[in-house]
């Protein structure tokens, strides 16, 4: 609302087979959240995110992790693993941080590459060189800001025929960056949860908390 942002996610499992991954992500999650309180090292929720997923045999995805946000900045420069680490940051009151375990089987790599296609973009400069393009910007900038945006999205507010070879432009002139899917590099399943928390001087918030 207003550019502050609430992140979260979860997993609804249709295999029963991989209903362990589930509760390990959920645990972890919840294990994390017991962590966080003003001025924690962020070290001590990540060795409770990786010591929950254990628990289950399972193995958290290392090159993936929470993080904090600030107004229209979805990740804002301090990140929270999901595995353990030595590290003296601290999770400073008024910060809102978002909390995401992701989770695979022990015997998968433990890491995620980028995959095709990509279907969610962020606008990463505010104008652009050229009349049409600039005014494609100004659309994007007016509904979105800097945050993540489906293209099917753009193309509610904009005649496709018109732009889509000016939207071609923006991002190989890099005014629009993309984001692509994930995969688990070795072909493992993946389980995630999310939720955001509010840290305050005195007490935690957790802003996404679903009845």
């Amino acid at each position: 609302m207003d550019g502050y942002i609430a992140d979260t996610a979860v997993t609804v499992c249709l295999d029963p087979t991989k209903e362990r991954l589930v509760r390990a992500a959920e645990e972890a999650l919840n294990a994390a959240l017991r962590e966080v309180k003003p001025n924690v090292r962020i070290s001590h929720v990540s060795s409770a995110i990786e010591k929950a997923i254990k628990a289950y045999g399972c193995k958290p995805i290392s090159n993936l992790t929470g993080h904090s946000m600030d107004r229209y900045t979805i990740h804002s420069g301090t990140s929270i693993p999901n595995v353990s680490f030595h590290g003296l940051k601290k999770m400073k009151p008024e910060g809102a941080y978002a909390i995401e375990p992701f989770v695979t089987e022990g015997w998968a790599s433990g890491v995620v590459v980028e995959r095709p296609p990509v279907t969610i973009f962020r606008l990463l400069k505010p104008s652009a060189k050229g009349k049409k393009a600039d005014r494609l910007v100004k659309v994007i900038y007016e509904h979105f800001r800097t945050l993540p945006f489906a293209e099917r999205w753009l193309w509610k507010l904009v005649p496709r025929s018109r732009y889509e070879e000016t939207w071609r432009e923006l991002i190989a002139n890099n005014v629009v960056m993309g984001y692509p899917v994930f995969v688990e590099k070795s072909g493992g399943p993946v389980a995630q949860f999310e939720h955001t928390v509010l840290v305050l001087e005195d007490r935690c918030i957790v802003t996404t908390l679903r009845d």
